[in-house]
């Protein structure tokens, strides 16, 4: 998690209070993006929610953007539940459980901070390379372990690219089981079978796509 700046755009720095009144911008920021996208959400409005006025919300942030962007890169990257099935052994016979404890934890840190996180992937699909940075770095120590279990067990997969697909998988998960499809699968059914996949490629059972090295080292180069 970024470190969070010592002084305000005055260049003065910020003592106790100072860092409490940004930290208050950040929260209403957070808060309403619950409630506003992006485009929506206005500097008057995030000054209200703080308690404070919009004068004081520029002695932080030069705009809306900028405040959603420090409320996204304050965000935890990585949940203690996540960190403690990262730990576990896996294996053949382990592999299906921790999969099932990891789709789980990254599901349940997704509703604790679903409104930056999916303000983030919006604007980093439409081409923001702010936020599609944000999401690079926010994502790289989950995808970097899937990377390392997938390669322990399929020593030639492409796991560069099978750890990214996992990672668009289960961002999907506590998306689409917002939404109001009359049909939809449980959120406990797409857990499973995100599952099982992940337990695939990770407990080593079932061969998975192999590495274009030559692509790869082109990519290097590029």
């Amino acid at each position: 998690m970024p470190a969070r700046p010592a002084q305000n755009l005055y260049g003065q720095k910020m003592g106790a209070k100072g860092m409490r009144t940004r930290a208050q911008f950040v929260k209403a920021t957070e808060h309403l993006l619950e409630k506003r996208t992006l485009r929506e959400l206005t500097v008057a409005e995030i000054a209200q929610q703080a308690s404070s006025a919009p004068t004081t919300f520029y002695a932080y942030f030069t705009d809306v953007t900028e405040a959603v962007l420090a409320a996204i890169n304050e965000t935890e990257r990585v949940s203690p539940e996540m960190q403690e099935v990262f730990a576990r052994d896996w294996n053949r016979e382990t592999a299906y459980d921790n999969a099932k404890a990891l789709v789980t934890a990254y599901c349940a840190f997704w509703d604790k901070h679903f409104s930056v996180l999916r303000t983030r992937n919006l604007a980093a699909d439409e081409g923001d390379r702010r936020f599609m940075k944000a999401r690079h770095d926010a994502t790289l120590e989950f995808v970097t372990f899937l990377q390392a279990r997938i390669t322990e067990a399929h020593p030639d997969a492409d796991a560069v690219s099978i750890s990214h697909v996992m990672s668009m998988m289960m961002e999907r998960i506590p998306v689409i089981t917002r939404m109001p499809y009359r049909r939809r699968r449980s959120r406990a059914k797409l857990i499973e079978a995100a599952a099982f996949f992940i337990a695939s490629a990770l407990g080593g059972t079932g061969p998975l796509p192999k590495a274009d090295k030559k692509a790869a080292k082109d990519q290097d180069e590029d």
